[in-house]
């Protein structure tokens, strides 16, 4: 993974981040209830080692949940200031006047709602 140098928003990279973390998480998730299930009943999981990874699932959710927290802050951030963004084949320059929290993170641009990793400049 590319990391970018802060400058302006980084909401791609952010965005990126995020569901790479939420990846890894399910994919964890998944590794362990495997290793549960066909664990050898002779030689049992240790509980230290099932503790270390219920540990890192839980350090993964909190970072999960700090990325979206970061990314709602970034958004308030936006709000009335003059943004660029990629909306489909074209680009939509206006005020972001709003931000809304449904299905994700949106921003309200006169009468569009766009998400939040479509902003390509912010003035």
């Amino acid at each position: 993974m590319e990391i970018q140098g802060v400058q302006g928003t980084t909401t791609q990279s952010t965005t990126a981040v995020t569901k790479s973390a939420q990846d890894l998480s399910g994919q964890f998730m998944k590794l362990l209830a495997a290793e549960l299930k066909y664990q050898d009943p002779m030689s049992p999981l240790e509980d230290k080692d099932l503790m270390a990874q219920v540990a890192q699932l839980s350090t993964l959710d909190s970072i999960n949940e700090m990325k979206e927290s970061q990314e709602r802050l970034m958004a308030a951030s936006l709000v009335g200031r003059q943004v660029k963004v990629a909306d489909g084949d074209s680009e939509l320059e206006g005020l972001v006047w709003g931000v809304r929290l449904r299905d994700g993170i949106g921003l309200l641009i006169g009468d569009k709602e766009v998400s939040l990793d479509q902003v390509i400049e912010v003035r």
